[in-house]
Order: structure tokens, then sequence, then C-alpha cells
């Protein structure tokens, strides 16, 4: 029943709202029912009144085609109201007049497709259940608010309220600005209307969703609806960046993408894409009125930054390394150590990564600094040898050497007497070093045979070979002979 009230477009401010997952709100008595996709507008009760949004906003600068089932109710005599889908700029909380407004009166500006189940002849309403494209919130067929219909519902059937899931189809064809809607797959209304130059003073960013009301007759209404009812069209992506796109659905869940490359997989709803240049992705299937859908989604594929701080390397002691991170198409730089030029000089080892950004693409790279000393090298002082003994030089291992004789070892076992050199080399330089070694024969001495004197006597002991330069005797002296003056035992080394 519908009934003439004076009203006001109610906005939610304090009121109990309910939100799944922020993809709908719903208002009013409008509830989700469990574990499904499906919104009861209102229950099967006088006087109810609900409304739902879809949290992201139409753009009707854009084609677009909407796909939900709508459940209208199982009575026809005592039935009512009705829902319409609603296109509005007031928000996600906003809820209309109950009753005979459908819950639509008292949005303005707003366009909506009324599914009107109850005849209110004030109205001008027909006797079947009817559809109309209508504005800011005036329901009356007879006013300039009507913009096409009445239009019967059902294509064969003027009774609606039969407590099926009936499929409906919203399409917007941008560029002739043209409005369709189809009922169980039947086009039942098409009109050219300016949605956004003739009812939202050239908005095109638009809230929509549904609502719906009972006043003294009533009905279980509700719409069921995917989360991605909306099917983005664009992207833009960076160089390298894998993204998630997506069709319509498929009535049979067969799809074709084109063109086949740089996607996982060209045969599913949801494929995931790299692709290295702009360009379209075309999903092709058939939706649940077997009907050919092609989706074109088109990809803007950035250049993003891209620079090479160059092959791992080594540093010197007492040098610098200079890395760039320097890239054309690159406007924001950071370093391991919090730095932002593009340049950076280094003096020790490390690992060293830089970040180069443009907007939200960005490049990584980093490069391993291993530290290396100057070659040092010492053989020691020249050295003099008895003949017999041997001298063992030892260089650092980490080196590359070449002697005097050619060889590369890294220990040498010197025997016989000569000028010994190694030239020892590594990335940041030579080293050079000798050693003069000299073999002698053995000294020989002879202080003679052990002997008694008188006590006064004296002896004196010597060492007669010029060639010997150290002498030690038993009490520390050093000279090259020794006088004995009282007994005891002698003795000198050299």
């Amino acid at each position: 029943m519908k009934t003439h009230v004076l009203f006001v477009l109610i906005s939610l401010l304090n009121c109990h709202i309910n939100a799944w997952g922020q993809d709908y709100f719903t208002n009013g008595n409008a509830t989700r029912l469990p574990n499904s996709d499906c919104y009861r507008l209102t229950a099967n009760a006088n006087f109810q009144n609900g409304s739902v949004w879809y949290s992201d906003k139409l753009n009707l600068a854009k084609d677009f085609r909407l796909e939900f089932n709508m459940n209208l109710g199982s009575q026809d005599a005592n039935g009512a109201d009705g829902i319409v889908f609603v296109i509005q700029t007031v928000g996600t909380k906003a809820l209309g007049a109950s009753g005979g407004g459908i819950g639509f009166t008292g949005f303005s500006p707003a366009f909506g497709i009324e599914f009107d189940t109850y005849q209110n002849g004030s109205e001008g309403d027909p006797s079947y259940d009817h559809l109309a494209f209508l504005k800011n919130g005036v329901n009356n067929h007879n006013s300039a608010n009507n913009l096409a219909g009445p239009a019967q519902i059902a294509k064969n059937n003027a009774n609606v309220e039969d407590g099926k899931d009936h499929l409906v189809v919203v399409q917007w064809i941008e560029a002739s600005k043209t409005l369709q809607l189809y009922f169980d797959c039947d086009l039942r209304l098409s009109a050219n209307i300016d949605l956004a130059k003739s009812i939202f003073n050239n908005q095109t960013e638009v809230f929509w969703g549904f609502t719906a009301a009972t006043g003294g007759a009533s009905n279980n209404q509700t719409v069921c609806l995917r989360k991605d009812i909306l099917i983005q069209d664009s992207f833009s992506i960076c160089n390298g960046e894998f993204i998630a796109i997506s069709s319509g659905v498929a009535f049979d869940n067969k799809y074709s993408w084109l063109p086949n490359e740089f996607i996982n997989n060209a045969n599913v709803q949801k494929p995931i894409i790299n692709p290295n240049k702009s360009g379209y992705y075309i999903a092709s299937y058939k939706d649940f009125c077997n009907n050919t859908i092609q989706d074109s989604i088109w990809i803007t594929v950035r250049p993003g930054p891209v620079f090479n701080l160059g092959k791992d390397t080594v540093l010197c002691e007492n040098t610098t390394i200079s890395l760039n991170a320097f890239s054309p198409d690159a406007s924001n730089y950071i370093w391991d150590n919090n730095s932002t030029s593009p340049q950076r000089v280094v003096t020790k080892a490390g690992i060293y990564w830089a970040r180069a950004s443009l907007d939200k693409c960005f490049f990584i790279d980093s490069i391993t600094i291993t530290g290396i000393n100057q070659p040092k090298i010492a053989l020691g002082a020249d050295t003099i040898l008895c003949i017999g003994e041997e001298l063992v030089l030892t260089v650092d291992p980490s080196l590359n050497h070449i002697w005097e004789d050619n060889s590369t070892v890294n220990n040498r076992t010197i025997t016989t007497s000569g000028l010994y050199w190694v030239n020892s080399t590594n990335f940041c330089g030579v080293a050079v070093d000798s050693i003069a070694v000299s073999f002698i024969p053995s000294p020989t001495i002879n202080l003679g045979r052990d002997t008694s004197l008188c006590l006064s006597e004296k002896l004196p002991l010597e060492v007669k070979d010029t060639s010997i330069a150290v002498f030690l005797w038993q009490d520390g002296s050093a000279q090259s002979s020794y006088i004995v003056a009282v007994e005891g035992k002698y003795f000198v080394e050299v």
C-alpha cells in the first residue's frame, strides 16, 4: 500500500550501520543474510525501510555492466512495495522514505530504476508489476521525473512476486549515453539519458545501491550481489610488476584472455599478468544469458627507474670507491645509511644498497665490497749461516708470488749462498723484498791439551783463526786470548 507522507531524506549519523568487509553498507532494516552475498532489504513486515550501498563509486564517464539477482518476495495480492536500483551522491549511509516511496523518495539529485510491485493509481502505476527510469526521488510516472517506462518487469508474466531469484543486468554505454535494463535475459527498458549532465550537474563519480520499503502491505525483498560486481577496467603498474586482473563471471566458468602472453593462465577469471608494455587485455566469456561478453582492461606499464651499482668488488686500504645509483626515471633515492643523494663515496668494506623510486615504481640494487690491504712482504735481514744449516723463507699465502727463479711457492728452503728476492702482488699493488744469504764453514779452534802449571806460572790461551770475530770465554770475557793464572776448566765459544 502506498501512502502520501511528508518526508525528508535521512543521512544516518548515529544509527546502527553494518559494513561487511567494506564492500557493501547496510542501513535501516537491511541486513546481510548469513554465509552469502545476499542482502534482505525488507522483511515480510509492515513499514520496513532498508538500503544497501556499494563501497566503490560508479564512474558515469565509463561503460559499466552490473549483474545481480533480485527476489521481490512471494506475496502477490498483499505484497509491496518493491525495490529501486539507485544512483546518488549522498553517500553510503543514506536512507529514503518508507512505504510507497520504496526507499527512493527523498533522494535528489538521484537516478532510480524502479521495480514496483504495488499499483497506486495516483502515481500513474499500471496494474502489472512494472519498472521505470526515474530521477530525483519522484515515483510519479505522470511527472517530468519519469524518464522511461513504466514497462512490465517480466516479458511474459505480469507478476514477479513469485519467490524466485531473477537475473537483472544494468548496462551503461557511455558513448551513446544509453542505459539498458535486462530482466531474466530480456531487454525490458532502454533509454538515452545523459546521466551526469542532466541529473548530477556533470558529476561522474556517484554512489550506487538499492532501496526497498513496505507499508501496510509487505514482502521479503532481497538482492544478491558479488564483491567483484564492478570490474576495474584500467591499471597502472611498474615495469616488472605482477598484478591480478578480473573479468565478469561466466556461467560455465570458461574464459579466454588475449593476448595470452605475460599471463599465468589465460583461461581463468582472475589471472595474474606482468606485461612489459602498455596495452589491452581482453577477456571473452558467456554470461548467464549465454551472451558472449568481452571485458577490456587497459594496462599502463610505467618504465620505472633502473641503475647498476656494478659487480661486487674490492676496496684497497687508504682508497675510496664511488657508487652511482642515478637513473633518469627516478625522483627519489635512499641508501642503506639513509642518505638521499644518487651518488655515494664509500671508504670501507661492507654490503651497500640503494633504492631509486618514481611514484610507486622503484628499483633496488646492492653491491658487496671486500676490503684488501696493500701487499706487504718481509724476508728478513741479510744473514750468514754455517754450511749444513738451512733457511726457510715464508711469505703471505693470500698474495701471488714469483721468485727470482720463477717459482711461485709460499715457503722456500735456502741451502746455498745467494741473493734471493720475491715479487708479491694482489689487486691493490706490488711488494718486493730481497735477502742475501751466505753459507760459511764452521770455525776451528784448539786451546791445546789439558795441562799443569807451577803456582807462579801463567798460561796464555789464544784463538788463532783470524776469521772469527766473536768470542765468549767461560767467565764472560770477549777477547781473542785469555791468560790462565789459576787452575780450572777453561773454554771459549766462537
